[in-house]
């Protein structure tokens, strides 16, 4: 029962000292930048006034569509 607590106490300060330990160490990263980037993506204010612009002309085109279908049934 004593080896139990004891186990159950070094984890317990394994657990609490470790935040500590690398808290205090010092892991400073620096980050490098990017020696060519791609361009796939474009840019995605364009792609977005392409898709609304898109959008209002199919708008358009449902609206200003007119509906001179004579009906079938008299």
């Amino acid at each position: 029962m004593t080896f139990n607590k004891l186990a159950a106490t070094t984890a317990a300060l394994t657990l609490a000292a470790v935040p500590v330990a690398a808290q205090a160490a010092n892991a400073e990263r620096a980050s490098q930048p990017a020696a060519a980037t791609s361009s796939i993506g474009g840019d995605a204010n364009q792609l977005f006034l392409l898709a609304a612009l898109a959008a209002i002309a199919v708008g358009i085109f449902f609206l200003a569509d007119e509906d001179d279908d004579a009906p079938v049934s008299a």
